[in-house]
């Protein structure tokens, strides 16, 4: 169905409506949608329908004009706000939106809203309000049922906790696994799925399954690492004595907290803790390791995987960060990549463990030849491409957005390290400017409501 959209600001209209209630549109927009006045035609947001009559405003500006109690009868904000809609003329339907939330887990405070996410969350808002796209954010405990909402809004002062209408589609941010294992957030995604309401991002990945999953695919097999559930001390134990470095990581960690280094030196093996590089220990046999680790990792997952011989730079193992989003025609591209170089003696490169992020087409043309630098860059961008391909391929669940760790080893072989599928947002110098990836996120979640309607 053909679609005429536009670009208007609503403005709250202080008449009150009547029994069948009514808007006031300009009128080279009557004209563009070949109505008369007072024509009746249906009005819709996000999953709430209503019939309205439209009545000519004389002011001839982009505006919608629309009595307080249908703005809150639809669930919108009370007060004046740039958007887009779209007129079917063969159904007479008018929608407003799209309607775009942001799942979260928390709550934001007076002093500095949503912490570390609050910049994040800003530049959503900001890219949506520039584009005519409503977008708020959500707890996972608002959602009721899928006829009413509540969440966050912002406003001068921060945000405004307001009811709001059903989104069009939402992108998860809820950066907690025992959330996302719990009985409400299943109940939020299975009535987003009743509603065909498109739900990105839904979950987090598993180390182990990932890595799995990539091993189907037999492209990608030369460049997985061993990796072995930490389960049978058997198995541990023969996973040692075929290699000198291994890293015992959690199967669902993030930020590089909670790994293990393990090396093996002629007295044994030397255990060193992502989180305190002080804390060191030097440990006989594989049994007495496998003992120890247990101690900490008690019923929790983990993966034991071989070490790679990281680049290292002056005494700084380095890795890269690429961060993929869907486009507009909805395929993989490549947002932007990055060097990560850990901290000098460090044992891993995360930025929240104190890890310097660089360029990464400039840190490799600084550290090879160009043509070396170019062909490396190259591969990194087609082995992260294909990556984001298959976990999409193999899986059921709906991604806009990964970000995939990689490594060279001294032979400038690239490794897979990590598919993380809720990438940082927290490292962001300029917060005056919006960053491509929110713009990406933005264009991706409109192209989900704009297939949705087509």
């Amino acid at each position: 169905m053909k679609v005429l959209y536009d670009k208007v600001s609503i403005i709250a209209d202080k008449s009150t409506a009547g029994r069948t209630p009514t808007i006031y549109v300009p009128p080279f927009l009557l004209k563009k949608w070949q109505l008369t006045d007072s024509t009746r035609i249906s009005l819709q947001v996000g999953s709430k329908q209503i019939d309205v009559f439209v009545s000519i405003h004389q002011d001839n500006l982009a505006q919608l004009k629309i009595p307080g109690n249908v703005l809150q009868l639809l669930a919108l904000p009370n007060r004046s706000f740039f958007v887009q809609i779209g007129f079917c003329p063969l159904s007479s339907r008018l929608s407003i939106g799209p309607i775009l939330a942001l799942l979260t887990h928390h709550t934001p405070s007076e002093t500095n809203g949503f912490g570390e996410m609050e910049v994040f969350f800003r530049e959503m808002y900001r890219f949506c309000c520039m584009n005519g796209f409503l977008f708020f954010v959500i707890p996972l405990q608002t959602l009721v049922e899928p006829k009413g909402l509540t969440g966050y809004l912002p406003n001068d002062d921060g945000w405004e906790w307001m009811s709001l209408p059903i989104p069009d589609v939402v992108y998860n941010r809820i950066h907690s696994r025992k959330l996302e294992n719990s009985e409400s957030f299943h109940r939020f995604s299975t009535l987003l799925n009743e509603a065909a309401i498109p739900f990105f991002n839904g979950s987090f990945l598993s180390k182990w399954d990932t890595h799995e999953l990539l091993l189907t695919e037999d492209s990608l097999a030369p460049y997985l690492p061993e990796t072995i559930l930490f389960q049978s001390e058997v198995e541990f134990v023969t996973f040692l004595q075929s290699h000198t470095e291994v890293f015992v990581k959690p199967a669902f960690g993030s930020q590089g907290r909670n790994i293990c280094k393990l090396s093996r030196v002629s007295e044994g093996w030397v255990l060193e803790h992502s989180s305190n590089i002080q804390d060191t220990h030097l440990i006989e046999t594989e049994e007495q390791l496998y003992r120890a680790l247990m101690k900490n990792i008690k019923k929790r997952s983990y993966i034991v995987q071989r070490g790679i011989p990281l680049l290292d730079i002056d005494g700084h193992k380095t890795d890269f960060r690429v961060l993929l989003n869907k486009n507009k025609k909805q395929e993989w591209a490549i947002t932007s990549i990055v060097a990560r170089l850990g901290n000098a003696g460090h044992i891993v490169s995360n930025l929240a463990q104190g890890g310097e992020m660089k360029n990464a087409a400039a840190f490799l043309s600084s550290v090879f030849e160009r043509p070396e630098a170019i062909r490396i860059y190259k591969s990194l961008s087609s082995l992260a491409l294909n990556v984001a391909k298959t976990v999409e391929s193999k899986r059921d669940d709906l991604f806009g957005e990964l970000g995939i760790d990689l490594a060279l080893d001294s032979d400038n072989h690239p490794w897979i390290i990590e598919v993380n599928s809720k990438p940082s947002k927290k490292f962001h110098a300029d917060s005056d400017k919006i960053r491509p990836s929110v713009k990406n996120i933005v264009e991706y979640m409109n192209t989900l409501y704009v297939s949705k309607g087509s």
